[in-house]
């Protein structure tokens, strides 16, 4: 139940941090947020991988191939 939290954590704040880097006062502001971001969507990756090691999810309902990639696209829009 903990790694569950944690991504939905690490989930949520990319989304909070994206907002804020665009409405940002600066570059550097903007940066920052943006670099934030990029560490949160890595953040989830490693729960993910977590959660496919351990089993703690079924592979049957947990589709890591799809997530990773999807996560993977995510770091590189940020």
């Amino acid at each position: 139940m903990i790694l569950i939290k944690l991504l939905l954590r690490s989930g949520t704040t990319i989304g909070t941090l994206v907002r804020k880097a665009e409405h940002g006062q600066s570059k550097l502001y903007f940066l920052h947020n943006v670099n934030s971001a990029f560490k949160e969507a890595n953040e989830i990756l490693y729960w993910l991988s977590l959660l496919k090691d351990t089993n703690y999810v079924e592979k049957k309902d947990f589709s890591y191939g799809f997530c990773n990639r999807d996560g993977e696209n995510i770091l590189q829009e940020l």
